[in-house]
């Protein structure tokens, strides 16, 4: 999930919630995109972001949203209330960003625009309707659950393990780690034993280390 706001902690999250206006649905069974927006101002205070588990081929999809005007503004609500969004369904990582869209975003695409809300995060709107979003940088949004960004390169390797990492969560292979399937086991053990070489002080690489460690843990 990519956060920005108090996601970290339940009773801040539901207090946030009460406090703002915007999308969330407490009884989905089907986690959905969340934003949330400041009741007086209408600007957006909050994001909870999604990450689908089934991926589409880079390719023509990729090469086309990154040539996509990209705009900078600050999304505001014009009536203030609840509503709700659609899900992303589908998720590609392509040169170190990781986008997730929703369902037919690619289809019969009209105007489509890139809007920046932060640092490395934009909205894809097409035709005026959110389809999904796009984190330039996916490997520097690796952060530690206390929400303090670690001060450390990006390297090559963690890029490459992350897009592994993010292929091997991704449907067909998640229900073969539920399967516990030794041969996926094998391959994310690999990915750790990589980033753990001359892991030093880079932070962000322990994050992904642990993160597949847990997963291990869990599913063997």
């Amino acid at each position: 999930m990519v956060a920005l706001g108090p996601y970290s902690d339940r009773v801040q999250h539901e207090r946030f919630v009460l406090e703002t206006a915007g999308s969330v649905d407490w009884f989905s069974t089907v986690e959905v995109d969340e934003f949330r927006f400041d009741v007086e101002s209408g600007l957006l205070r909050g994001v909870a972001l999604r990450v689908p588990e089934h991926t589409v081929s880079a390719g023509r999809c990729a090469e086309g949203l990154t040539q996509v005007e990209e705009l900078r503004g600050a999304p505001r609500l014009i009536d203030i209330a609840n509503f709700q969004v659609p899900s992303t369904a589908s998720r590609l990582f392509e040169q170190g960003a990781l986008m997730c869209l929703t369902e037919g975003s690619d289809q019969g695409s009209k105007d489509p625009v890139w809007v920046n809300i932060a640092p490395g995060l934009s909205l894809l709107i097409v035709g005026g309707d959110y389809a999904g979003w796009r984190l330039k940088d996916a490997a520097s949004a690796l952060e530690d659950s206390d929400n303090h960004p670690p001060r450390a390169e990006i390297d090559d390797e963690l890029v490459r393990g992350l897009e592994e990492y993010l292929e091997l969560t991704s449907f067909p292979y998640s229900d073969r780690i539920f399967d516990a399937d030794l041969g996926v086991r094998e391959k994310l053990e690999g990915i750790s034993q990589r980033l753990r070489v001359d892991v030093g002080e880079n932070r962000r690489r322990e994050i992904l280390v642990a993160q597949i460690d847990r997963l291990i843990m869990d599913w063997y």
